[in-house]
């Protein structure tokens, strides 16, 4: 739900020059949109999405900046699908919408948007939520960790964070309680501190850069004679289809993962390093669009192939 809302309401933002951006929740049904009196294009990605459920959280993003052309709105929430006034902005892939449609749909809902081109439009969504049994609405005593069971060894914690702010707020939580920390400002000094002082665990600013800088001489170990050579062939192209062989000599996958790569939200990337959605939406985008087939072949520490096959549809003759 958070990146659904980051999505929306930084689109709304980047496309709002003049103007406010709106952001509303509301629990169980919501109201009924109220028109300006002017046409209003209105597109649903669900025919039943009309009709909302008695216990729904509605969101809606509302923005006054150049609206949405009616010939643009069918292809809205399409994957690589940008309006004409997102390439003059030349940022994004076109992924943001397709990715919030995907996220809402796990969560059991839709997404609608409804616009009046040069006036704003509005992003809206519901999620279907569980009515809680009165037992669990019960307060329960809260718990505060006071300290460390006794008679264990003391566990070393070491904070990498390039915010002093950020760093101080864990060490104050954490020392109290029983942990030896120590902290790092940057990815080469926390490197230095897990070679001296062996933490057992790490506390580190994904977003900032440090997690690759420690990558890096872990990279240098594990790199082989191997020079890495990926491969884009087109073996069997007739009329009828095209296909397309991705090969690599890379580290290769093993069975389980090879059984999830097209899932949504599944990566093999370290945290922070990817969302999990590039081959889901690779996926939806050869199968359910172009109606075509993706396989992969992977052997584990000898790389991996990716088959691609999409049907060619005949011209029609003039």
């Amino acid at each position: 739900m958070r990146i659904c809302l980051i999505n929306l309401l930084a689109n709304a933002i980047k496309f709002t020059e003049n103007g406010t951006v709106n952001l509303r929740v509301n629990a169980g049904i919501a109201t009924a949109e109220r028109y300006t009196g002017k046409t209003r294009c209105h597109v649903c990605t669900s025919s039943s999405s009309q009709f909302l459920f008695p216990n729904t959280l509605h969101f809606e993003v509302e923005d006054t900046g150049p609206g949405i052309a009616p010939a643009e709105m069918a292809g809205l929430f399409d994957a690589f699908v940008q309006t004409e006034t997102g390439q003059k902005f030349a940022e994004g892939t076109g992924l943001g919408l397709a990715i919030t449609r995907k996220f809402v749909q796990l969560m059991g809902g839709e997404i609608q948007i409804s616009s009046v081109l040069g006036e704003g439009a509005i992003f809206k969504f519901d999620i279907k939520i569980d009515e809680p049994d009165s037992i669990e609405l019960i307060a329960k005593p809260l718990r505060r960790v006071i300290g460390l069971e006794p008679n264990q060894e003391v566990y070393r914690l070491l904070v990498v964070d390039d915010t002093k702010e950020n760093r101080l707020l864990l060490v104050k939580l954490l020392e109290p309680i029983g942990f030896e920390v120590q902290e790092a400002e940057n990815g080469a000094e926390g490197l230095a501190l897990w070679e001296s002082w062996q933490p057992h665990l790490i506390w580190m600013d994904t977003r900032k850069g440090a997690y690759e800088e420690t990558k890096r001489p872990r990279d240098k170990e594990t790199q082989t004679a191997c020079t890495p050579s990926p491969q884009v062939q087109f073996p069997m192209s007739n009329s009828q289809s095209v296909i397309i062989r991705i090969v690599d000599n890379g580290a290769g996958m093993n069975q389980e993962v090879q059984h999830q790569i097209f899932d949504p939200f599944f990566t093999t990337k370290p945290v922070g390093s990817g969302t999990g959605l590039g081959l889901a939406i690779s996926y939806q985008i050869v199968v359910e669009k172009h109606q075509g087939h993706i396989s992969c072949i992977s052997t584990l520490g000898q790389g991996t192939e990716f088959i691609v096959e999409i049907r060619v549809r005949a011209k029609a003759a003039h």
